[in-house]
């Protein structure tokens, strides 16, 4: 692709060169006759001042005759009426009396042959002639003086040719100088007027692949400078609404990303809690079928299978409780009461009141608390997080494993810990554990009373406070945990942690 630059450097080198070519047709062509011209319109305003001398004092019109053939290098002679020399400015008198009758006196004294002859209106000649003894051009002026006197006035036409021709070659000398020279500057102009545009070109390129960080920098008040300063206002501009543009798109995506994970989660959470109701509602209904239709007599054999419909109607109770306590969070309808407490106490006592379960799995329990942890939270939620955690552990830690618990401040914040020893969780189900009815461990029965929703739960009410949980393969288990905001005032030295 030709670059811009040398597009306008050819134009314009053209538009030079058709200027010296011209100027050469021109010179050769119209030179020598302007220059004949010239000196026919020097031959009258001479003649004009050979007729104001008066020609009365010999000496002082020979002095002025010199003078101006000095200035001019023409050649003059004057003849009185009778054709008789009366000056010459050759320096000597070569020619005899002439007959004035046909009025070409000079031109008859010499062996002339005319080329061309121009009578003017005022009776005076123009004649062109040249010398047969040494080819010599001549222009002659001749004219009648006031005392009816005559005069001649000469140049030599070859010299004019001479001075024409050296004039015409020094023109097309210089104007070859100065078309070069022009060359050469016409190829730094080009480069500079084209700059400019040729920056916008690779600014607006960059505007087109959307890449606004490039911008003009104006070098002129003019029209150019004036389109770089709009190209540069576009950009911002574009950029701008771009930027806005792909951040609402972004947000708009983000959303429909949401709905659609929302509207999965409200398919799958159906199906979930059709799935988990279907089997009590089942059992409930062969039993109460059984039981009207007397299928046993055996009062025994009543109270058992009255008894697995009220079990059966707890189960479905505490999950729809769970379901209405995992809505409310979600949907923000429980709020926060926030205070400080002793987080640490909170762990002992939850820890005592669980030892029985712990127990049927034959795990030891370790303790590993500062003497007191007072934090800022809702102290009724935090121990549904724990309990939740410990609850956890009591399912899924190995027989005959352990149990601990550990607290502690990092990070200005109060960290606390559940670990058991157990099976740890696979890295496909580790992101999937907080969602509900989610279940990795498939070997734990359902007579366990675990719907997958307490850990759901544990999430919701940590995003309420503001903090974070999560959790961990380690050590042959699994360790879950949370974070607290510190009490507001200050808390008492830690005690030497405890098993």
């Amino acid at each position: 692709m030709k670059k811009i630059w040398i597009r306008l450097f050819v134009r314009v080198a053209a538009i030079f060169a058709a200027f010296v070519v011209l100027l050469a047709a021109v010179n050769g062509s119209f030179l020598g006759s302007y220059y004949v011209w010239r000196q026919k319109n020097t031959l009258l305003d001479m003649a004009d001042q050979i007729r104001q001398l008066g020609l009365t004092d010999t000496e002082a019109t020979l002095e002025a005759l010199n003078r101006l053939n000095a200035d001019q290098n023409f050649l003059i002679d004057i003849f009185s009426r009778d054709g008789q020399t009366l000056y010459t400015t050759f320096g000597q008198q070569i020619w005899g009396s002439s007959d004035f009758s046909t009025y070409l006196p000079g031109f008859y004294r010499r062996e002339m042959t005319a080329l061309e002859q121009e009578q003017r209106a005022d009776g005076s000649w123009f004649i062109t002639a040249v010398d047969n003894k040494n080819n010599a051009e001549y222009i002659i002026y001749q004219s009648r003086l006031p005392d009816n006197g005559y005069m001649e006035i000469w140049v030599q036409k070859s010299l004019l040719e001479a001075s024409a021709k050296t004039a015409s070659e020094f023109i097309l000398i210089l104007a070859g100088v100065f078309l070069a020279a022009a060359l050469v500057w016409i190829i730094f102009f080009s480069k500079s007027f084209t700059k400019p545009i040729v920056e916008m070109n690779a600014v607006t390129k960059d505007m087109a692949a959307l890449d606004f960080r490039r911008k003009l920098t104006p070098r002129s008040s003019d029209e150019i400078g004036q389109l770089a300063h709009s190209i540069n206002d576009l950009s911002t501009k574009l950029d701008g609404a771009l930027t806005d543009l792909r951040d609402k798109n972004a947000k708009l995506q983000d959303e429909i990303d949401a709905e659609r994970r929302l509207d999965s989660m409200r398919r799958g959470f159906v199906s979930n809690v059709s799935h988990e109701l279907k089997t009590p509602i089942s059992i409930i209904q062969g039993y109460a079928e059984g039981l009207k239709l007397g299928i046993s007599e055996d009062k025994e054999k009543r109270e058992e299978y009255c008894d697995v419909i009220l079990e059966e109607s707890i189960r479905m109770n505490h999950l729809v409780l769970d379901l209405l306590e995992l809505s409310r969070y979600e949907s923000g309808q429980i709020k926060i009461q926030r205070e400080d407490f002793d987080m640490a106490a909170l762990i002992r006592d939850l820890c005592q009141k669980l030892a029985g379960r712990f127990a049927e799995k034959e795990a030891g329990l370790e303790l590993e608390l500062p003497g007191t942890l007072f934090v800022n939270a809702d102290p009724l939620r935090m121990e549904q997080v724990l309990s939740n955690y410990l609850n956890n552990a009591a399912s899924h830690v190995t027989a005959g494993g352990t149990i601990r618990v550990m607290a502690e401040t990092r990070d200005n914040l109060a960290r606390i810990s559940v670990y058991n020893t157990g099976k740890p969780i696979s890295a496909d189900d580790m992101p999937q554990i907080w969602q509900s009815f989610y279940r990795g461990d498939q070997s734990h029965k359902r007579e366990e009373g675990r719907f997958g929703l307490g850990l759901s739960i544990v999430r919701a009410i940590m995003e309420l406070h503001g903090r974070e949980c999560g959790v961990y393969n380690t050590g042959g288990g699994v360790c879950f945990w949370f974070t607290a905001d510190p009490a507001a005032p200050a808390s008492e030295e830690p005690a030497p942690a405890e098993e």
